[in-house]
C-alpha cells in the first residue's frame, strides 16, 4: 500500500506510529461506541451520559461550574449539542497563527505546546484540563499563536455558534452569557496588545462568586422543570 501509494517515508513513519499506538491504548479501554447495548438508551439518557463523561473536564471553567450548579439540564444539552471530540498524532497542528478561531479547546489528554506569536511571550505546553481559545465564544476571534501536538492526545472542541443556540434557548442562561461575555471582551480590551494570546486568562472570569453576581434573581431561582 504505501509504496503504490508512494507516501513519503517520513509521513507514513508518522502514520504507522500513530496506528500503533491508538491498537495499544484501545487493548485496555472499553469504548463507548463498542458498548452496543448504549444504542438502546434514549435521546436524553444518551445526552446525560455526554454530559457525565465531559462534567469534569468543562465544569474546570469556573462559568460551565456555574452553569451546571444553577440549570444543569442547559449544559446536558450543550454537551451533547454543541461538543465533539478530535483524536490528535504527534506533531499535528490543530490551528496556526492567523487562522480564523473555530472552536474552543479543552485538552482532554495528551500534550501540546503552545507557541504565541509575540516574542515577547514564552512557549507553553498544555496537558488534561487546560483550555484555551475562549474569545472564540465571545468575538470573532484569529488565532495569535501555533498549536501543536508534542504526545498524541484528544482535544474537545466547543463549537461556537453551537453553544449561542444551546444557551439562547432560554432567557436566563443567555443573559449570563451576555453578562459574562461583556466583562470577557472589556477584560481582554484592558490588557496590553503584547500580552495578547489564545490563552487569555483572568482571575475575575474564574472567581465563582463574581460569575454568580452576574446572575439575575431569576437564575438563582431557576426551576428546572420549567426547561
Amino acid at each position: 500500500f504505501w509504496g503504490t501509494r508512494r507516501v513519503p517515508p517520513a509521513s507514513r513513519t508518522r502514520i504507522i506510529r500513530y496506528l500503533e499506538s491508538q491498537v495499544y491504548k484501545d487493548r485496555g479501554h472499553v469504548q463507548q461506541k463498542d458498548i452496543k447495548i448504549l444504542a438502546l438508551l434514549s435521546e436524553p439518557l444518551r445526552n446525560l451520559l455526554s454530559w457525565e463523561l465531559h462534567r469534569r473536564l468543562l465544569t474546570k471553567h469556573r462559568l460551565f461550574d456555574v452553569l451546571q450548579q444553577c440549570i444543569e439540564p442547559m449544559v446536558v444539552r450543550l454537551t451533547s449539542v454543541a461538543l465533539s471530540v478530535s483524536a490528535l498524532a504527534e506533531q499535528d497542528v490543530p490551528f496556526c497563527a492567523g487562522e480564523t478561531a473555530e472552536v474552543c479547546l479543552f485538552v482532554v489528554s495528551g500534550h501540546f505546546l503552545y507557541q504565541p506569536v509575540q516574542e515577547s511571550q514564552l512557549p507553553r505546553e498544555l496537558s488534561g484540563g487546560e483550555w484555551l481559545v475562549e474569545a472564540c465564544l465571545w468575538t470573532e476571534w484569529h488565532h495569535l499563536g501555533t498549536m501543536s501536538t508534542l504526545q498524541a492526545g484528544e482535544l474537545c472542541q466547543l463549537h461556537p455558534e453551537k453553544f449561542a443556540d444551546v444557551m439562547q434557548m432560554h432567557v436566563w442562561p443567555w443573559d449570563l452569557c451576555q453578562r459574562y461575555a461583556s466583562d470577557f471582551l472589556e477584560l481582554l480590551n484592558a490588557q496590553d496588545v503584547s500580552r495578547r494570546s489564545d490563552m487569555f486568562w483572568h482571575p475575575k472570569l474564574q472567581d465563582e462568586v463574581h460569575i454568580k453576581s452576574l446572575c439575575t434573581p431569576e437564575i438563582e431561582a431557576w426551576d428546572e422543570a420549567a426547561f
